[in-house]
């Protein structure tokens, strides 16, 4: 397997799966504030690192940075602390009685978000 490919996965998978949750959630009658805000926060994360890896993939820095340095590496390591945000507004939001298929996108979308995050800030 190619190691873009892992990451493409790791970074843009997350929004892929918070896409159809939004639409979902649109059509739904069903409609709860701690969970559309956790289902937020999760989906910007999902952003944040599908647009950081994008942008660096497309336009590479000039020269080598070391892992301390590189603002890629940097950005993604946010992730590590942004995502259990998202994952503890979506268990709050389970136990007040969300839906449970929205809490499961939730926690679903921000798991490979938050191993992304400790892996990048591992490479620090």
């Amino acid at each position: 397997m190619n190691p873009r490919f892992l990451l493409y996965i790791l970074t843009c998978g997350p929004l892929v799966i918070a896409l159809p949750a939004w639409v979902k959630l649109y059509y739904s009658s069903q409609r709860h504030a701690l969970a559309l805000l956790a289902l937020s926060i999760a989906s910007l994360n999902a952003t944040l690192a599908c647009g950081t890896f994008l942008y660096y993939e497309f336009r590479p820095p000039a020269h080598f940075l070391p892992p301390w340095q590189d603002p890629e590496i940097l950005q993604l390591g946010l992730l590590s602390l942004l995502a259990p945000v998202a994952m503890i507004f979506g268990i709050v939001a389970g136990v007040r009685g969300a839906p449970k298929w929205l809490v499961g996108v939730v926690e679903i979308v921000s798991l490979p978000l938050f191993v992304l995050g400790v892996m990048a800030g591992m490479a620090v």
